[in-house]
């Protein structure tokens, strides 16, 4: 009898230990598309080819940056309003579906290399209610390699970060989307330093 009542207790202190432990409850709640508005960082890691990626929502002001990016046009010769910014090129696409292996995409902006100490940052827009996410990839230009991090939600941005040898490397981006629909979308990329 005394053997059953330490082992029941036992896993309840392992039980109440495993809930306590885990650090999703910290964090705000997200939308089904992993959206948040606090900043927090809705994923992160490094793709199989060596570069870091982070997803995080929007700012307010890069919201509103992307809007006024939008209602002139797109004008890629208006700088960002950071001084560790540049905008590479911003635009409105209409986004493809994916094929079945999920390696096409089309090309946004121009191929671009990435320096030490930099990163480059893919804004997304607003995005519509049949199309509410969107895959962005980046490829070496030759096409030795390409990764995608799929189901990029609207006002939300990727950034890429290469390790060592891979910043000698020019690059594009791509995108797709794995919806059923299509649609158009504003996107704009940016290189950042650190």
């Amino acid at each position: 009898m005394k053997f059953k009542k330490a082992v029941t207790m036992f896993l309840a202190v392992v039980m109440a230990m495993s809930v306590a432990s885990v650090p999703v409850l910290a964090v705000e709640k997200a939308d089904a598309y992993g959206k948040n508005n606090s900043g927090e960082v809705i994923r992160s890691g490094v793709l199989p080819n060596g570069i870091a990626y982070r997803i995080t929502a929007l700012t307010p002001e890069e919201i509103q940056e992307m809007d006024e990016l939008e209602a002139a046009g797109h004008n890629t010769s208006k700088l960002s309003k950071a001084s560790n910014e540049f905008l590479i090129w911003s635009g409105k696409e209409l986004v493809p579906i994916q094929n079945y292996e999920g390696t096409n995409g089309k090309q946004i902006g121009p191929e671009f290399s990435i320096y030490p100490n930099n990163k480059v940052e893919i804004r997304v827009g607003r995005l519509s209610t049949v199309m509410p996410t969107v895959n962005i990839g980046i490829s070496d230009v030759n096409g030795s390699w390409g990764d995608w991090e799929i189901a990029v939600g609207a006002e939300q941005k990727v950034e890429f970060s290469p390790y060592g040898a891979l910043d000698a490397h020019r690059y594009v981006v791509k995108v797709s989307t794995q919806e059923k629909e299509s649609r158009s979308a504003s996107f704009a990329i940016y290189s950042k330093s650190e």
